[in-house]
């Protein structure tokens, strides 16, 4: 019980500082996605130094990024505790929102602006994911189908979180 606190603790650590991110920016400051990265690499340039940032921001941003979706996906299945899960399941709806609103992850763009346009290693191997998936199915692979697709993931993963949240209130 006390991992899965933890995991939630961080959770909620993550989504009230990505929450307030958002909030200030998107709605107060009404910026655009593209706005939103240049601000904050500017904001990382000043506090780490663009030298730094442009050298080592990509793995600042693993570092941080991975271990918070598999904290959120281990959180999930592993908390039995209805507040616990509650707090879980809306972070990962407010981070399913915002891809959507996004058109994508923000931070994997603001890695793809670090790496000069390149794509990194997990982007590299979601794309491939993306294509095995497409031609399984000879869906063209557009942006457009990629969004549906991780659109259509979400939802079943909703699903399948939905029937864990009605086990919980019984």
């Amino acid at each position: 019980m006390k991992f899965e606190r933890g995991l939630t603790l961080f959770n909620l650590f993550n989504f009230v500082v990505i929450f307030s991110l958002y909030v200030k920016f998107y709605h107060i400051d009404g910026m655009k996605k593209y706005e939103i990265i240049d601000t904050f690499r500017e904001t990382v340039n000043g506090i780490i130094g663009k030298e730094t940032n442009d050298k080592y921001g990509i793995y600042l941003i693993t570092f941080y990024h991975y271990p918070s979706i598999i904290s959120s996906i281990l959180a999930l299945i592993l908390v039995n505790d209805l507040k616990d899960y509650l707090i879980n399941f809306l972070f990962i709806s407010f981070i399913g929102y915002t891809n959507l609103i996004f058109k994508g992850c923000l931070l994997r763009k603001y890695e793809r602006q670090l790496l000069n346009g390149e794509d990194s290693y997990v982007t590299k191997m979601i794309n491939f994911t993306f294509n095995k998936y497409f031609d399984a199915f000879n869906i063209e692979p557009t942006l457009n189908n990629k969004i549906l697709t991780v659109f259509y993931v979400f939802f079943v993963g909703y699903v399948a979180l939905s029937i864990k949240l009605i086990y919980l209130l019984k």
